[in-house]
């Protein structure tokens, strides 16, 4: 089980190292702090269309977004980027509809919710901003201090094309050993928790929607596959748990986690796991009141 997670995983993290190298050697601060909206209402809706044009899921969002935030992209922007990302993703969109064939609706109400869920998450922390502390060796937060960067301007394209492949790879080990702890920590958890347990607390809607965004946290499975586990459990448990399950586990899981331990600060990680799992809870009872009566 935990080699079958890295394997679904590391592609995702490769592709995510390497879009986070092409914004570091190609796209500097100037550009970004310059081109991105100034309105706080378009800069939501950049973040949301944001996913579309960057197809990574979760396994690989967290190396992109702290490249955007270190870059000058505002943080409750880069947050709701983060969360939406691996939601309104083309190939999760797919795979989720060809999980639960002839029922379309789940795709949908997977998509609207998520979306609400990032804009909320983003809107709180533009209303309740961080301290100056919220990355690591703040210092650093406008550099790369690795090797590889040192005088990449001067380089010609050929130069920076392979400054993309060494930076990616630097980072590659960088991240890849906290997605290992993590897969390392889902695979146990999957294997110790009885699943008599999870089938008997099914029954409850309350008790199985906060029983299944608790697997989707600790199983931490890539957002592009997670929705053919999701199908498994729906003879078991409810439409509104199973969502809790496709909403909360890309957006906040144990591997994301620890990669993101690596690079926020532990009262930012908090912070947005206290918001995103209050607010996904509060849409999904919402939406079941709405939609299911």
């Amino acid at each position: 089980m935990f080699i079958s997670i890295l394997m679904e995983s590391f592609p995702f993290l490769i592709l995510g190292v390497f879009i986070s190298s092409i914004i570091q050697i190609f796209v500097t601060r100037d550009m970004i702090v310059k081109y991105f909206p100034k309105n706080k209402i378009i800069s939501f809706l950049v973040a949301i269309v944001g996913g579309l044009f960057f197809p990574v899921c979760d396994c690989a969002i967290v190396p992109v977004v702290s490249r955007l935030v270190k870059k000058g992209v505002p943080l409750y922007a880069a947050i709701t980027f983060m969360l939406a990302a691996p939601i309104v993703n083309p190939i999760v969109i797919v795979s989720t509809y060809y999980a639960f064939p002839g029922q379309p609706q789940i795709m949908i109400f997977r998509l609207i919710i998520g979306i609400i869920v990032a804009i909320i998450s983003g809107i709180l922390f533009l209303i309740f901003p961080e301290g100056e502390m919220t990355i690591k060796n703040h210092e650093l937060d406008n550099l790369c201090n690795c090797v590889y960067c040192n005088n990449v301007n001067n380089r010609d394209i050929k130069g920076k094309i392979s400054t993309i492949f060494k930076h990616a790879g630097e980072e590659f080990f960088d991240v890849g050993k906290f997605l290992i702890i993590g897969a390392l920590l889902t695979s146990f958890f999957q294997v110790i928790i009885p699943k008599d347990i999870i089938l008997k607390l099914g029954g409850n809607s309350v008790t199985a929607i906060l029983l299944m965004m608790f697997i989707g946290f600790l199983f931490s499975l890539c957002s592009s596959s997670d929705a053919f586990i999701a199908r498994s459990f729906l003879n078991q448990f409810s439409l509104s748990s199973i969502m809790g399950f496709m909403i909360l586990g890309p957006m906040i899981d144990i591997k994301n986690l620890i990669m993101l331990s690596d690079i926020f600060s532990k009262r930012f990680i908090i912070k947005l796991t206290f918001i995103v799992f209050n607010i996904t809870f509060s849409a999904i009872c919402f939406f079941t009141i709405l939609y299911l009566g």
